[in-house]
């Protein structure tokens, strides 16, 4: 109920501006234990975040990359041990 409003308050493809300094993903799109399990990255449904961010981060080479979420990596170390 809190993330609606926001949600609908931006335009989903904005016109992108032709220089950008960073790009900075909300991660926590993951899901950890199903990851530790199949030892291999396991996606839950906000995926689609990583594709954009892929994306922007292809379309703005000397942008800063940012990512943020609960680990501080995109591939859990555990999986690798």
């Amino acid at each position: 109920m809190l993330l609606t409003p926001l949600e609908h308050r931006f335009p989903t493809n904005p016109v992108l501006p032709q220089k950008v300094d960073g790009i900075i993903m909300l991660g926590r799109t993951g899901n950890n234990h199903l990851t530790q399990m199949w030892h291999q990255p396991e996606m839950n449904n906000a995926a689609d975040r990583y594709i954009r961010f892929t994306r922007l981060v292809r379309a703005y080479p000397d942008a800063v990359p940012l990512f943020t979420g609960k680990t501080n990596t995109l591939i859990p170390s555990a999986i690798f041990e």
